[in-house]
């Protein structure tokens, strides 16, 4: 068998929400195309419903010549963002797809969609830290700027 090494995923696709490093979805497709993927399927396991808490789940199938691995995605009113709320089928179908090609291109960070999309982009400052000043007033439109004669420009 022959030794192929990838290249890493490129930092493009890099997002760091928090403490935490994710990959998107372009990333890991584009490593996956990367190593061969021939197919994604995804079959639809559960339908949102009242009964089910508006749960949709998504199982996903992401196969090359030589390895294919299955993904679970679940997406309800509680982890997805106000937008994808329209969409839950689509978004469960997205994390089923992201964790199916995580696996397929050993990618062990979390994919940035099987975050729950209302999350704070960063921790919450806590309550102990007291508040920023306000920011200084805007400057007056009609306040004009003397020009910096070391600037060459």
């Amino acid at each position: 068998m022959t030794d192929t090494t990838y290249p890493p995923i490129a930092a493009k696709w890099i997002y760091t929400r928090g403490n935490t490093a994710c990959v998107m979805y372009g990333g890991l497709l584009d490593a996956a195309h990367a190593r061969g993927l021939t197919s994604i399927k995804t079959t639809l396991v559960q339908i949102p419903s009242d009964s089910n808490g508006y749960t949709a789940i998504v199982h996903a199938t992401a196969a090359t010549e030589t390895l294919t691995c299955d993904g679970i995605g679940d997406a309800d009113p509680g982890n997805a963002g106000k937008i994808a709320q329209l969409a839950l089928i689509r978004m469960a179908e997205t994390r089923a797809k992201a964790r199916a090609l995580r696996d397929l291109v050993n990618v062990g960070d979390l994919a940035l969609d099987e975050l729950p999309q209302d999350e704070p982009a960063r921790p919450p400052r806590p309550p102990s830290t007291p508040p920023r000043p306000p920011a200084p007033p805007a400057r007056p439109a009609t306040t004009r700027i003397a020009r910096d004669p070391s600037y060459g420009g």
